[in-house]
């Protein structure tokens, strides 16, 4: 949090600016006395904020400042969402009233794994606010709110599908031109200048994860069970039933789902659904619209016909066909994938291991500590893949904190558990801006693990240049207590 805040942080995840340089902004302004009694305040109010804080290499005062601007975007969400609705439906019934609350209890789905982050709200105020004020015909807020948007993710540049598609259809080739061309130079602009500026961080300016991504979606289980499968099916139909019902730019501003997904291919995490925030309030609108349609047609009758002056037959068509295929290859994909991976339907008890599984190991193989800058491959060290390393430490084992190396390129995430239930987690995101080779992290254990004890220890790579490597692991143990396994005492 700190590296964000200070703008040396990894790349591309330095260039999301608008809230770190918002706190950044604070901490200028507000005596420093000022911010430790707000942060210690929010500490004793929010329970966990601290813990957080240490975590994340931040401040109290950082993570409610993050916090506080999250909820307030979500707020605006909700609030834009709603005046949306309202503009183009008649109806001013229960349906309108529901619809924001409705869409917020959606949101969980997008959260069901891997970590969410301070710009994923924002996010889905900036695209909801974008279409909205597209369906309003204020251009130059637009282009305001757009710059906003490009400095909280660069995902941003999506919403010129919405816009571009709906000038075509109410102003016209040329102005559908010129609004497209106008909004991509601000955005190559501000890119431009995010990349320059940060040239010099560790990281890459984009994520290269499709290698990785194809591996997962052949081997990963967990979208090919009979339960996901019927879930996502149940989805689809229920978000492309009745197309020709659906508003227009609803129907427009949805469209952004599919080059989200091969963005999600290509470099996001594969089982990380939170990369589709962007659409999430478009296709949450066109689920809502068919459940109440079944129910109150008039609820949702549209308040300005296609929303346009001028219509296209040829165009609605096209769309119409596009989302129409979408459903019927994701329909396919998911057939043949069931057929093909019959081994989900196999309970896991009598599956054979997977060839890429865990690394088995004992604490006390692990106790000989290397040096920084050590090469990641070097004999001792071990080389694991995406499925990591699982290690078995002695029975009674405690710890007040540990040392780990691991590979410099790479991010982990370090798991502590007790008979079954995980105690405690850190997540290792390298910082380093210089030097190659294995990195050392030193981190202090809650006060439930250092109570617990622990009898395992999993250590996942879940981001880096698929060339992982653990050097050392070693506890240090309780005060008091007599040190085991790979702790201070094995030295």
């Amino acid at each position: 949090m700190e590296s964000l805040i200070e703008g040396t942080g990894y790349r591309p995840w330095v260039y999301r600016r608008l809230l770190p340089e918002a706190v950044d902004l604070l901490r200028q302004v507000i005596p420093e006395g000022v911010r430790a009694a707000i942060g210690d305040g929010a500490a004793a109010h929010v329970p966990g904020l601290r813990v957080i804080a240490e975590r994340a290499g931040g401040t109290p005062f950082d993570v409610f400042c993050f916090l506080v601007a999250d909820f307030l975007f979500l707020l605006g969400f909700v609030f834009v969402l709603s005046r949306l609705w309202r503009f183009l439906y008649r109806a001013r019934g229960g349906a309108a009233l529901i619809f924001p609350a409705a869409a917020c209890l959606g949101l969980p789905l997008l959260m069901q794994r891997g970590a969410n982050y301070f710009y994923d709200f924002p996010v889905l105020f900036f695209f909801t606010a974008g279409v909205y004020l597209v369906a309003r015909g204020r251009f130059l807020l637009f282009a305001v709110l757009f710059v906003l948007a490009t400095l909280n993710k660069e995902t941003s540049i999506l919403l010129v599908v919405p816009l571009g598609l709906h000038a075509l259809a109410t102003e016209g080739r040329r102005a559908a031109v010129q609004k497209v061309a106008l909004v991509s130079a601000l955005y190559g602009v501000i890119r431009a200048v995010m990349v320059l500026a940060y040239r010099g961080n560790r990281g890459h300016v984009v994520v290269n994860e499709l290698v990785a991504n194809v591996d997962k979606i052949w081997s990963a289980r967990m979208w090919f069970e009979p339960g996901q499968a019927a879930m996502w099916v149940f989805l689809l139909v229920l978000i492309l039933g009745g197309l020709k019902y659906q508003s227009r730019l609803i129907r427009d501003a949805a469209l952004i789902f599919f080059p989200q997904l091969a963005l999600y291919v290509a470099g996001g995490r594969w089982g990380e659904v939170r990369v589709f925030y962007e659409a999430y309030p478009f296709l949450f609108f066109m689920a809502y619209h068919n459940v109440v349609r079944l129910i109150d047609p008039a609820q949702v009758a549209l308040d300005r016909g296609l929303e346009c002056n001028r219509t296209s037959a040829v165009r609605d068509r096209v769309v119409h066909v596009a989302l129409r295929w979408y459903a019927v290859f994701m329909l396919g994909v998911l057939a043949v994938v069931g057929v093909t991976r019959l081994d989900a339907l196999v309970p896991s008890r009598f599956q054979r291991a997977k060839k890429d599984a865990p690394i088995e190991l004992k604490l006390e193989e692990l106790s000989k500590r290397k040096k920084e800058g050590t090469r990641w491959n070097a004999k001792g060290n071990v080389v694991m893949t995406s499925a990591g390393v699982n290690i078995l430490c002695p029975k009674g084992t405690r710890a007040s904190a540990f040392e780990i190396s691991v590979d410099t390129d790479d991010e982990y995430a370090v798991e502590f558990w007790q008979s079954g239930r995980r105690v405690d987690k850190f997540v290792l995101l390298n910082e380093r801006r210089e030097g190659k080779g294995l990195v050392i992290y030193r981190r202090t254990l809650s006060s439930t693990a250092q109570a617990s004890g622990i009898s395992e220890i999993r250590i996942r790579p879940f981001l880096g240049d698929g060339r992982y490597s653990l050097g050392h692991l070693r506890l240090e143990p309780v005060e008091g207590r007599t040190p085991t396994g790979g702790g201070e005492g094995a030295r």
